[in-house]
């Protein structure tokens, strides 16, 4: 699956600490660059999503075939 997103908060949650979300727009792109307004796309399994008003939050997985988390 792949999902425009404008935050994604890195890592898993544990219980009792709530996901920390960060604004896309602040990442720091490998070439040194920022995306400001520009969407980014997040790529991965789907493992859960929940939706609220207004917000739609997405768990990705690592894809079939990669060693890495996405």
């Amino acid at each position: 699956m792949r999902v425009a997103g404008r935050a994604f908060a890195p890592g898993v949650p544990t219980a009792g600490h709530p996901l920390r979300f960060l604004q896309v727009a602040d990442l720091i792109l490998p070439d040194g660059s920022q995306p400001g307004a520009v969407p980014v796309f997040f790529e991965g399994r789907l493992r859960e999503f929940e939706r609220r008003i207004g917000v739609v939050v997405v768990s990705l997985g690592t894809l079939a075939g990669r060693d890495t988390a996405p």
